[in-house]
């Protein structure tokens, strides 16, 4: 029974630890893509990264004084992983993990409805990026303009399959660890009534926060691709300073920030200013934009492509110059 106990522990301990490091991770991707600076920062899945840490170190049955202070010292460890920004959105995270830090939920229908969450949050992630796969001008996530370009691609580029990998462990890894660790922490079963209450509710009051946000702050766009409110819901507020607006209500962002395994062009790329193609059918960054930074044989064959077709107007111009001074001559 002894040994029995002691492996759940272990199991906890290495679960905490995979919430930590995956947070981390997360912590510095969402910062360098500059998603802190928006609404963006409010996404469900954001907000549940930035509480899973809080909440894991609680379990680990350390003394008060002693938890306290780890889970503050997390508090500020992921402040710091966003350098310090200071928009409206990053210290509203903030303050969520430090209200976080106050106490652990006991109650298992709690406990049972922010398991329900994380499940939310995998199934939708994943539902949204495999049906927006199957077009060609809507993106859920990067990932799945590499899932439209089908199942070789994805098992021959290193850039789909790092990409893949990511989402993998930001939509799953992430979810499924966290929503185990609350389990462990469950004295009994949780009623599903109350829990699916319980979580209905917190979802209530999201929508909720998010409406309200994008009515006060231009541009008044929500996250998930769903555009922005109406104009009859728009009450600018005004007088805030600049860094505490930063970007606003803002359902974009710079795709130019992603690493290089998530730029993608092709069906569906045109998806954002900086992506869409000029008038004559090429990316404005050139041929290295309008194939993207994956060195595939799909990507230099584009490449071939593009180049060869230049050389044969070039050619084509010549030849009607050449025309054009015979009969001059005639």
């Amino acid at each position: 029974m002894t040994f029995a106990t002691n492996n759940s522990d272990d199991v906890q301990r290495l679960e905490v630890l995979v919430i930590l490091t995956v947070s981390l991770y997360n912590f510095r991707f969402i910062q360098r893509v500059g998603m802190y600076r928006s609404i963006l920062a409010w996404q469900l899945t954001i907000m549940s990264l930035h509480v899973a840490p809080i909440i894991s170190i609680q379990t680990l049955g350390l003394p008060s004084l002693t938890r306290h202070a780890a889970c503050f010292a997390w508090s500020f460890t992921s402040w710091a992983c966003r350098n310090c920004e200071a928009s409206l959105f990053s210290l509203g995270l903030l303050v969520l993990e430090l209200l976080a830090c106050l106490a652990l939920p006991k109650e298992p229908d709690i406990l049972g409805a922010m398991l329900a969450l994380q499940i939310l949050i995998a199934v939708v992630a994943w539902g949204a990026m495999l049906a927006a796969s199957c077009f060609a001008g809507f993106s859920f996530a990067p990932l799945d303009r590499h899932m439209n370009k089908g199942f070789c691609h994805m098992l021959n580029s290193s850039a789909a399959r790092r990409c893949f990998l990511h989402e993998f462990v930001s939509h799953f890894v992430a979810q499924a660890t966290f929503a185990d660790l609350l389990r462990r922490q469950m004295e009994r079963s949780p009623d599903p009534w109350l829990a699916s209450k319980t979580a209905s509710m917190a979802l209530v009051w999201y929508g909720s926060l998010l409406l309200g946000t994008a009515a006060l702050l231009p541009p008044h766009q929500l996250p998930y691709n769903l555009g922005a409110v109406p104009d009859w819901m728009r009450v600018p507020l005004v007088g805030l300073p600049g860094f505490l607006v930063a970007d606003g209500a803002s359902g974009e962002y710079d795709r130019n920030k992603l690493p290089w395994w998530m730029q993608m062009t092709g069906p569906g790329s045109e998806l954002t200013s900086s992506h869409r193609l000029d008038a004559s059918g090429h990316s404005p960054g050139g041929d290295a934009a309008a194939c993207g930074l994956d060195a595939t044989a799909e990507c230099n064959s584009d490449s071939g492509i593009i180049n060869s077709s230049r050389r044969t107007n070039s050619s084509r111009k010549a030849v009607s110059s050449s025309n054009e001074i015979s009969e001059d001559k005639d």
